[in-house]
């Protein structure tokens, strides 16, 4: 399934965030574009909550092409948690440095496992 959410067609690939969901190694696998910043995330947070698959035995975010996050997106992760069973990891793919180091300061690397690439979430599932 494949979620496009904004306005202006032009911006969408820039800006707008889109959202796959599918399976990876037998866990759910979100991928996530564009920009996560105020004013976009609930309609994401909604889509998230509804396509969760409570059996799935783990979940991946592959956010590599995430151009842009700020603490509402980040926000989005930990809204995320409370919506699956405690025991399962759920995988942030982050490449982009400065992305990665904003989940650094906030601690948010204690709540995910952070990882550059998906090949790392092989077989790590609970």
């Amino acid at each position: 399934m494949i979620y496009s959410f904004g306005e202006k067609e032009k911006e969408r690939l820039i800006l707008n965030p889109t959202i796959k969901i599918n399976q990876f190694d037998g866990n759910q696998l979100f991928v996530i574009e564009g920009k996560l910043s105020y004013g976009r995330t609930q309609s994401i947070k909604e889509v998230l909550i509804e396509a969760i698959d409570h059996e799935s035995p783990a979940y991946v975010f592959d956010l590599t092409e995430l151009k842009a996050i700020d603490s509402t997106g980040m926000g989005l992760f930990v809204t995320f948690l409370k919506y699956i069973e405690n025991e399962k990891q759920v995988h942030l793919i982050i490449q982009k440095g400065f992305i990665k180091e904003l989940f650094h300061i906030a601690k948010l690397d204690q709540l995910f496992i952070i990882s550059e690439n998906i090949e790392d979430c092989k077989g790590e599932s609970g």
